[in-house]
């Protein structure tokens, strides 16, 4: 009877999900009213500056929510020498035809490398800065903190997260995007 009891318990706390390896592409400032209407459909309020972090993965998120029906979405964080710091938000996460949902379907983009596994792009938008106080920004369900990334305090790490109600979780490697770039993307 324990063991049963053990076997029900682990199924029922869920599991870790494989979300795959990040690799960053670009970044770059926009305007929120020069982005893409798929893109704008899905975020509240795209007034002011915003930046586009583009990346691959080898994953295909739309198929990952679509057999697993896993919440997907892309963290930010501050980071140094490549580990993880303190998070600065979570943001929604876009293919080619707009928010990846479970009825997106993504097409592979060429692999940089011959050999190298299918690749997909993607790429997600987030303010350019935030004030204190307890704002949101627009089309972000959390909020970890404020930030100004005209003057980064760091390196950015970009990672994809997922989860769902029963405990399925997990985490994709780092995209890390370079202090020195950021600060060259937003120089007026």
């Amino acid at each position: 009877m324990l063991v049963l009891v053990a076997a029900l318990a682990g199924a029922l706390s869920g599991c870790t999900v494989p979300m795959g390896t990040l690799r960053h592409v670009s970044v770059a400032g926009i305007d929120g009213k020069a982005m893409p209407v798929p893109d704008v459909r899905s975020l509240h309020n795209v007034q002011g500056e915003w930046m586009r972090f583009d990346f691959d993965s080898d994953i295909d998120y739309a198929r990952l929510v679509r057999r697993r029906e896993l919440n997907v979405y892309v963290r930010l964080r501050w980071c140094g020498k490549g580990k993880a710091g303190r998070e600065l938000t979570t943001a929604r996460l876009f293919g080619d035809d707009g928010r990846v949902t479970a009825s997106s379907r993504l097409a592979p983009v060429p692999a940089r490398q011959p050999g190298s596994p299918i690749v997909f792009r993607y790429h997600t938008y987030v303010p350019v800065r935030v004030p204190k106080g307890p704002v949101m920004p627009p089309g972000s369900p959390e909020q970890g903190g404020d930030y100004d990334l005209r003057h980064p305090a760091d390196d950015l790490c970009l990672s994809v997260g997922g989860g769902d109600m029963v405990g399925n979780h997990g985490e994709s490697t780092l995209a890390v995007y370079p202090r020195n770039v950021l600060k060259s993307t937003l120089t007026p």
